[in-house]
């Protein structure tokens, strides 16, 4: 279950590490108004491109019976993103790596994955 340690790596090992490329686009989609469109519209395709390269790698894993098929993968892929931005700002503030982990492996037990 490498994709369970690529979340890991994009939660937990970036806390002390450089800023996180779409936490930072989500950050900056979220402080944007519409005086900012054209920024706005650069953001979202980079976040469009970050959800297109996780379809892709889902789409993989369903094709090596990693992960159902029968699931849609760009929506796999798009909750997989959101627990990702929302698990680095939670882990900011609870800083208990063991909770981070279980979290992280609920993520793939629990639906939309199982």
């Amino acid at each position: 279950m490498s994709y369970v340690f690529f979340v890991k790596a994009q939660v937990i090992d970036t806390q002390t590490n450089a800023p996180n490329g779409v936490c930072m686009l989500a950050k900056t989609i979220g402080e944007l108004t519409s005086e900012n469109q054209e920024l706005i519209d650069v953001t979202k395709d980079c976040l469009n491109e970050i959800l297109l390269a996780f379809t892709t790698l889902i789409k993989e894993a369903q094709a090596q019976e990693i992960i159902d098929a029968s699931k849609d993968a760009e929506e796999l892929a798009s909750y997989v993103q959101i627990q990702i931005t929302g698990l680095r700002t939670f882990a900011k503030v609870n800083n208990n790596e063991a909770i981070l982990h279980r979290k992280i492996d609920d993520i793939f037990n629990h639906y939309p994955f199982a």
